[in-house]
Order: structure tokens, then sequence, then C-alpha cells
């Protein structure tokens, strides 16, 4: 029986058995496209096609953790770190939907996330991400993380899986944290001293003022 996961506002169905839709002419085009058997151009692959190609087969059919990597790295290529952290969310829920004791399938998804794992670490190292995608880089942490524990359950090994993709996004929220933070600091410093250099205008011109009453009313007399 499918089961269904609503990420990000998009619906999609995961299918526990692979054998069911392995076949489907949806699935082996996009396996064949990674692969690089359907295009003269060795070494490029289009990831916004291979998106496209998941989602739809997600919606109709159904995808297993084969497609949902591949849709992880086609996301991440063509929608940054929000892309990514959907994409993660997305084999977490594959992997909670699968049966725990399969130790062939255990050894497909360690090999799968390292797949994962080295198709984006260098463009995660490369990105300049700005505080605007500080609640993605969140995400993507945690969905690292959930990620990482899943897989070490089922290695006797206990690797984390994308330990690599995990350092570089902190690596990223620690600057932009200390960034901003430093910012703040220094535009709280600016407001004091502006709001002090307020206090001594206001002073002196009181005392201005002041000092032209008491000359008037003397002069009065």
């Amino acid at each position: 029986m499918k089961n269904i996961v609503c990420i990000d506002g998009e619906y999609f169905y995961i299918e526990p058995d692979s054998s069911l839709i392995r076949n489907e002419e949806s699935y082996c085009i996009i396996k064949d496209r990674i692969n690089k058997r359907d295009t003269a151009n060795v070494g490029c692959i289009d990831w916004q096609r291979i998106r496209a190609d998941a989602e739809s087969l997600a919606k109709e059919k159904g995808l297993d953790l084969i497609i949902a990597s591949y849709y992880t790295v086609a996301v991440f290529k063509t929608q940054g770190f929000k892309g990514f952290a959907n994409g993660l969310s997305l084999i977490n829920a594959v992997l909670l939907s699968q049966a725990t004791d399969d130790l062939k399938q255990q050894k497909l998804n360690m090999g799968l996330v390292e797949w994962v794992q080295k198709q984006i670490t260098k463009d995660i190292k490369k990105l300049q991400p700005t505080y605007d995608t500080l609640r993605d880089l969140y995400r993507c942490e945690r969905e690292c993380y959930l990620l990482s524990d899943f897989i070490g359950r089922q290695q006797a090994t206990h690797e984390n899986g994308l330990e690599n993709a995990t350092v570089e996004i902190i690596e990223h929220i620690d600057r932009l944290e200390m960034r901003y933070q430093t910012m703040g600091k220094e535009r709280s410093d600016a407001e004091r001293f502006s709001w002090s250099n307020t206090g001594l205008v206001l002073a002196a011109s009181l005392i201005s003022a002041a000092s032209t009453f008491f000359l008037m009313t003397y002069l009065s007399y």
C-alpha cells in the first residue's frame, strides 16, 4: 500500500515495494538520464528535467529511495537549500516506510546516501547563503541528523550518512549567525551613540533657551 507525505505543500506517494514501479517507463527514463545513457553530452545532466519527471512519477505511481535520492540532488541543484531540505525530508519519509530487517535494502540505502553526498557537498561549500536562507539551513541540518540517525541504526559501523554535507551546512549557519550578531551589535552601538548625541544636542538647546530667557528677563528690568 502506498504511503502519502506532504512536504512544503506538495504531495508525494511513496511506494514501499520498489518492484511495483521500477519497470515504469518514467522510472527507467529517470535512471537512464542519471546514468547519462540518453545524452550525447556526457557529464551534463538536466537536473530540472530530473526534478520534473520525479515529481510526476511521485504523484502518479509513487517513488522509492532511488528516485527520492535523484530528486533530492535535482531540487538542490535547481532550488538551493530550500529544495535540499525538501528532498532530505522526502528521503527520510521513504526510509521510515521501509522494512527495518531487509539487509540488502540497508546496504542500498547507504550507497544511495553516499551518492547524494558526493553529488552535492562541493556545491554546498561553494554557495554563499544569506540571512534569508537561514531557516532553510536549519531545516537541512535537522533533516541531515534525522537521516544519519536512520542510517546509523541500520549500519553496524554506525556511519554518519551525510557527515561532510552536514559539516558544510553547520559552517554556513555559524558564519551567518556570527556575521549578523556582529552587525546587530554594531547597529546597537550606533543607535546608542545616536541617542547620546541627541541627548547632548537637546541639553545644549535647553541651556541656550534658559540663558536667553534669563538674559531677556534681566534686560526687561
